[in-house]
């Protein structure tokens, strides 16, 4: 009899979602802009294909051929050596795949983040950017549900302190169990109880499905002036499609008493992870009305353009309210914030502690530089949010999705 408990998931994004592979496109370079399209060209098969082509060429020059190695993609276009024939997607073709949309940057000088691809080209969603946004949700929840200060560590660095250590004490407390014979250790993951669940990436999904997305930081503002927004274009997987994925749990670990002889978890966090679902959802819940407090806090300071966003978490909360059981709305990836990705507003509502000692809110903004040292307690903090164009949605909030699950 098997000890993994496996669950099937269907994932549908509802707002733009990007997650990065550290791969930045530039216009000229590595594609070419089209009226409401982007060619993505495929750098190993288009020098060839045009060197083929320019030797059969009677009326090219040799020296031309030599200096053709050289030339940008740029180039290559104001020289002529591409023709309306090469703008296509066939399989040897000089051109990958299509973006619809427009670079935000004049001049020709854009410049795209690209998507995380599988070995094949095809975008996917990591297991672990799903993990670590239902790790995030229900820490929150645990913090939440305790009157116990928040411990924050600081590591120091030539800097100052290293804010992706500031959560190691309350993470220990959270997730890591007593093992017998031994001391726990922070961020051991041995003893970790998210070691009991192991979220698969979802599969991949063509190419064409990506689009461009025109993403700026709203509301942009200097010296309380309103000034122009700069644009980040991305590439993202736009609201309405489907990602299939699976989880499984190791309930060997969890729950047999040889595993319990060895070591025992916390157990909020065990009962927690018995109703991951709700209590995901409940931290949805939260956000949302967090933003609902925003939003109204930019119409009162007579700041527009908040209407969008506002009918984007309208439609958020209504999928909310009509979730069924095994259904869960999160938002992952890149654009969902420091209210998503950290404790959030809990930094400023509970009572900290730093090595046993009193830690005040202002001291946490000064040692990790936190909205540049400006952040204040009784603040809506973050000023900002990441929100993204395409050609169905207008200033959307990022990387929402909705995961409905099927054990088998």
């Amino acid at each position: 009899m098997t000890n993994l408990i496996t669950y099937t998931w269907k994932i549908e994004t509802l707002t733009p979602l990007h997650i990065g592979s550290g791969i930045r496109l530039r216009q000229g370079f590595d594609f070419i802009a089209d009226k409401d399209k982007i060619w993505v060209a495929d750098q190993a098969a288009i020098y060839e294909h045009l060197i083929d082509r320019a030797e059969s060429h009677a009326g090219r020059h040799p020296t031309e051929i030599k200096n053709l190695i050289r030339m940008t993609l740029d180039d290559i276009v104001k020289n002529k050596w591409l023709e309306l024939q090469d703008f296509n997607l066939a399989p040897a073709g000089v051109f990958s795949y299509v973006l619809k949309g427009t670079p935000s940057a004049t001049e020709g000088r854009g410049e795209v983040q690209a998507f995380i691809r599988d070995g094949f080209g095809r975008p996917y969603i990591p297991g672990s950017s799903i993990k670590g946004a239902l790790r995030s949700a229900l820490l929150r929840h645990l913090a939440r549900q305790t009157d116990q200060p928040i411990d924050v560590c600081r590591k120091p660095t030539h800097r100052g302190y290293d804010g992706r250590f500031a959560a190691t004490i309350v993470e220990k407390n959270a997730y890591v169990g007593d093992e017998r014979g031994r001391d726990k250790k922070p961020q051991d993951p041995n003893l970790d109880i998210w070691r009991a669940i192991r979220v698969q990436d979802a599969q991949p999904v063509p190419v064409e499905t990506l689009e461009l997305a025109n993403a700026i930081v709203f509301p942009a503002q200097s010296n309380s002036r309103t000034v122009a927004a700069i644009p980040v274009d991305l590439e993202v997987i736009p609201e309405g499609v489907i990602f299939t994925a699976a989880h499984q749990i190791d309930q060997w670990l969890l729950a047999s008493e040889q595993a319990r002889s060895v070591i025992t978890f916390p157990q909020e966090a065990m009962k927690r992870m018995e109703n991951l679902i709700r209590t995901v959802n409940e931290e949805t819940v939260e956000l949302l009305n967090g933003e609902q407090g925003y939003l109204k806090s930019l119409n009162d300071r007579g700041i527009t353009g908040w209407q969008e966003p506002a009918r984007i978490r309208a439609m958020l909360v209504k999928v909310l309210k009509d979730l069924k059981a095994n259904e869960m709305l999160i938002s992952i990836g890149r654009g969902t914030g420091w209210n998503a990705k950290t404790l959030g507003k809990l930094l400023q509502n509970k009572q900290l502690k730093q090595n046993s000692s009193p830690y005040d809110f202002n001291q946490l903004v000064a040692d990790f530089r936190l909205g540049r040292g400006k952040w204040r307690k009784d603040m809506e903090i973050p000023f900002t949010r990441l929100l993204a164009t395409t050609h169905t949605q207008v200033r959307a909030p990022m990387g929402w999705i909705k995961i409905t699950m099927e054990q088998q």
